[in-house]
């Protein structure tokens, strides 16, 4: 599981081969949320401050998510994302 960002604090990651729909986990301590891409909060959360940054920052990034997501289904390697 590559971390591809970390957000205010918070550690972005995409899993290998994870199941549907398209998303990624948001980590910070004991918390994690789970965000679609391209949607909102499937499970899990953060505080308030924080998964407001977390989604502005996923919906900036939205295309490279999905490229790496993409990537991550295929068994190819996942990068970073600045």
């Amino acid at each position: 599981m590559p971390r591809i960002a970390i957000v205010d604090g918070v550690s972005i990651y995409l899993y290998f081969l994870d199941h549907a729909p398209p998303h990624f986990h948001a980590i910070k301590g004991d918390q994690e949320a789970i965000i679609q891409i391209g949607g909102g909060v499937l499970a899990g959360s953060l505080s308030r401050s924080e998964l407001a940054k977390v989604l502005e920052w996923a919906e900036t990034h939205v295309d490279q998510l999905n490229v790496e997501w993409n990537n991550g289904q295929a068994g190819l390697p996942i990068h970073k994302i600045k």
